[in-house]
């Protein structure tokens, strides 16, 4: 699945890629009405749901659950936080190389010549994932230098 937000101007950015058996929409367990995220299935997907009254329930019950829920909203946080210092203060070619170490991290597998990323992503969503342009990301990943830094 990928989590997009679509701005004001109708700029898409691509804020994560959850993988399979991956927690996400932790924000219904808040007060928050509305859920500014856009989830898109980036191949045949299956999400199981809760709705928000039947997750408070359980939480009620099985108080875990809330304690859980809280570290997964604070790592992802802390990767938003990450990633918003990164746009702000490192240039285009560090900003694509960790979001590619994010990736592998989240969802890579050790093959022979290294870490295999398999997911569907595209150049436009590196692009959006490292906070630059379609444009910028085909030119780094072709001659490993960047024209517009």
């Amino acid at each position: 699945m990928k989590l997009n937000q679509t701005g004001l101007d109708g700029q898409q950015v691509l804020i994560r890629v959850i993988t399979p058996v991956t927690l996400f929409a932790l924000v219904a367990l808040t007060n928050t009405s509305d859920y500014l995220v856009t989830a898109q299935a980036a191949e045949d997907s299956l999400a199981i749901y809760w709705t928000r009254r039947d997750l408070m329930e359980f939480v009620i019950r099985i108080p875990q659950m809330a304690q859980n829920a809280m570290c997964i909203m604070a790592e992802q946080l802390q990767e938003i936080q990450v990633r918003f210092r990164e746009v702000t203060t490192q240039r285009v070619e560090p900003r694509l190389a960790h979001t590619l170490m994010r990736l592998a991290a989240q969802s890579g597998k050790r093959v022979d010549k290294g870490i295999l990323i398999n997911l569907p992503l595209t150049r436009q969503d590196l692009a959006e994932m490292s906070g630059t342009t379609l444009y910028t990301v085909s030119v780094c990943s072709s001659t490993g230098k960047s024209k517009d830094m």
